[in-house]
């Protein structure tokens, strides 16, 4: 990258500030109309305009002062993914923007990539994704409360290779399923040993670009065995669908249309999460598992089936054509490394 990663977050820092004062401005604009008239409005838009002018000059020198600043300094490289916190920020900033962030070039959009976990490569591969504002870093979310991750206490056992792969999951769905199908291809076609299984495990959002690739296909489809996803909204997420039917809402009334703009703003692969993916028949000869989780133990309890796991609701977790499990006194991210699933993925994976 010839763009370092501290440089392009001031860069996003000074248009994400310009941009918030330019909906400021445009709802001040909105309530004066209403609210000033006569004589008295042309003085009150001029001042307003030097204001806001000298607002975002400001706030545009002081940012790109820092990403000079920060070019100059030549500590460039990948600063925030060399350290924890730092990936989990570009994992977030991704998911919120990410789609504008590859186009642009940004030096702070991710490319997929696969990582390979274990001491040897073997015939038999798990790959796992994870979902929206993640990386595959998550898959160790409490590892040391739980004594390992899913791939140190289920897949290494049943001599698995676990992989996970990273991606930008603000990108569209299709987008990362069309990319994720290129990668599987290149992983099987180049292992350093022939591929007679291959498990793939979505958490959230990773599931449905588990079935975005399905529908790419590949030769790397004739080695899958079956499917896992965890959490993954099939039908649609609540929260992601009633903020783009707030962000439609806002658009009504000029005063609020330049907050329901920002809403609108989110990423397409937000946008997707709404939508979820329509049923389709890829990898049909495959075994499909499901697993949706409720806060409350019983799933017909009236908060679990009201809130679901705080994510996503129990019946958007079941796609057509998948065995659906269900867990209790799981919230969302709490699915991607938690010893209750162990003896289902470990059953599900011996069977499949």
């Amino acid at each position: 990258m010839t763009d370092s990663e501290l440089g392009a977050l001031a860069d996003l820092a000074a248009d994400g500030f310009g941009g918030a004062v330019a909906r400021v401005e445009e709802m001040h604009q909105a309530i004066a109309q209403r609210a000033v008239g006569g004589p008295a409005r042309a003085a009150h838009d001029a001042i307003a305009a030097g204001v806001y002018a000298m607002v975002r000059g400001g706030g545009r020198a002081l940012t790109g002062g820092v990403a000079t600043a920060a070019r100059a300094s030549g500590v460039g490289g990948r600063v925030l993914s060399d350290h924890p916190r730092g990936r989990l920020v570009r994992g977030a900033i991704n998911g919120a923007w990410g789609d504008r962030l590859h186009t642009s070039g940004s030096a702070l959009a991710v490319d997929m990539e696969a990582r390979v976990h274990g001491a040897a490569p073997t015939p038999f591969l798990v790959v796992l994704l994870h979902g929206l504002c993640e990386t595959d870093a998550a898959w160790s979310i409490r590892a040391q409360q739980h004594e390992g991750t899913y791939m140190s206490r289920v897949l290494e056992p049943l001599g698995a290779t676990p992989v996970t792969v990273n991606y930008n999951s603000g990108r569209g769905i299709e987008d990362n399923g069309a990319a994720l199908a290129a990668l599987l291809d290149e992983l099987v076609a180049t292992w350093p040993v022939e591929v007679e299984r291959l498990v793939l495990v979505g958490h959230s959002m990773g599931g449905l670009v588990i079935r975005s690739a399905a529908v790419h296909g590949g030769e790397w489809t004739e080695r899958v065995d079956a499917t896992v996803s965890l959490g993954t909204p099939h039908l649609g997420a609540p929260l992601a669908q009633a903020a783009h039917l707030a962000g439609r809402a806002l658009t009504l009334v000029p005063e609020s249309r330049p907050v329901g703009a920002v809403i609108d703003s989110i990423s397409e692969g937000i946008k997707d999460l709404a939508r979820g993916l329509a049923a389709d028949e890829a990898l049909p000869d495959a075994r499909h598992l499901a697993v949706a989780a409720t806060v409350t133990a019983d799933h017909g309890h009236p908060l679990g089936r009201l809130a679901g796991d705080l994510l996503v609701l129990k019946a958007s977790a079941h796609a057509v054509g998948t065995e659906l499990v269900h867990v209790g006194g799981h919230d969302h991210f709490d699915l991607l490394n938690s010893p209750a699933l162990d003896p289902i993925l470990r059953e599900w994976l011996d069977a499949a």
